[in-house]
């Protein structure tokens, strides 16, 4: 159960990672331990990928660096099997000296607020569907979620998510809850005063201050015109530079891209499994166009890692992992 003034104090002072304010999703339910931090998890069933269940944590613990490996070597003695996806390398390399086989999950996008910009040939396809949009009229504005027209709000979503196959990936993806949330931020494009699309961030906390956001929400309606989505995202960092404070923005993550056999893959199998999904499984997600929404922006990539049980099948546990994120 989630009990947001246990859990909020942890966030803000430790949550960093771009998925740690997903971990308020519903649906999942939290390890907490007194004076350290939490971690979030979901707990999965399924009839032939995990009869007996298994327990699935989206991002880093929630608490200081140096109590990684206390707060996991609990958790790991309180739920048993379990995986972690989406982690970073630090707690990657703790997860491996509990016995757990470690793989790249792929890598994150990020750019540094303060320094961005989109001069350059690299960003000249920014430039033209920024102008284009605003050329079609469509104008940038922020508000609170509960300030705009319901009725035009789910006009968007479900258009978009029809556009997209009829379903929301959970877990990578944190859904879209239709009310305020605090330190959410959200950006709206408007054409001749109706509701087109929006863009939300999710932030990034340190020491208890807002320092970056994550883009974890994009709707666009049939009706967009072509760049809507980068002038919104544009604005939006435009907005983050003259506040100052603000350090990073996240694109998030591309499953399976920028993998690198060298670097922390114990599993070959999932190494190849991996890079095969990546190129020819574009059904189960858009793994390249992801990435390439993502590319475009530049910056930084980071890379992040999933944990596997040394024992039983390797595509087995793979395909549980997926399965558990709503790619089918």
């Amino acid at each position: 159960m989630r009990n947001d003034e246990l859990l909020f104090p942890y966030l803000k002072k430790y949550g960093s990672d771009f998925m740690a304010y997903s971990g308020l999703q519903p649906g999942l339910e939290y390890f907490l331990m007194d004076n350290i931090g939490y971690i979030a998890f979901r707990r999965f069933h399924h009839p032939i990928l995990a009869p007996k269940g298994i327990s699935f944590v989206i991002s880093d613990p929630i608490c200081a660096r140096d109590n990684y490996e206390t707060i996991i070597a609990h958790f790991l003695e309180r739920m048993g099997k379990s995986s972690f996806l989406m982690v970073t390398k630090e707690v990657a390399m703790a997860l491996r000296s509990f016995g757990l086989h470690i793989n790249q999950f792929g890598a994150a996008s990020e750019i540094d607020v303060q320094s961005f910009n989109i001069k350059g040939k690299e960003k000249e396809h920014l430039r033209r569907w920024k102008n284009k949009a605003a050329k079609e009229g469509v104008e940038v504005i922020e508000s609170d979620v509960r300030y705009i027209e319901k009725a035009q709000l789910e006009k968007v979503n479900s258009e978009w998510i029809r556009k997209k196959g009829g379903k929301e990936y959970i877990l990578m993806h944190r859904p879209f809850m239709w009310d305020h949330e605090e330190d959410v931020r959200f950006f709206w494009a408007l054409k001749e005063g109706e509701l087109v699309g929006m863009v939300g961030f999710d932030p990034m906390y340190k020491d208890n201050k807002v320092v970056g956001y994550y883009k974890n929400f994009l709707r666009m309606s049939d009706d967009a015109p072509h760049g809507t989505s980068v002038l919104v995202t544009l604005a939006a960092i435009e907005k983050f530079r003259y506040e100052g404070g603000i350090e990073r923005v996240c694109f998030g993550i591309s499953p399976f891209s920028n993998l690198n056999r060298n670097d922390l893959n114990d599993s070959n199998t999932l190494y190849l499994a991996s890079r095969f999904m990546h190129k020819y499984c574009g059904f189960i997600y858009p793994f390249k166009g992801n990435e390439f929404h993502k590319k475009r922006y530049g910056g930084a990539k980071k890379e992040f890692y999933y944990s596997s049980l040394p024992e039983g099948s390797k595509i087995m546990q793979l395909l549980t992992a997926l399965k558990a994120l709503g790619c089918f």
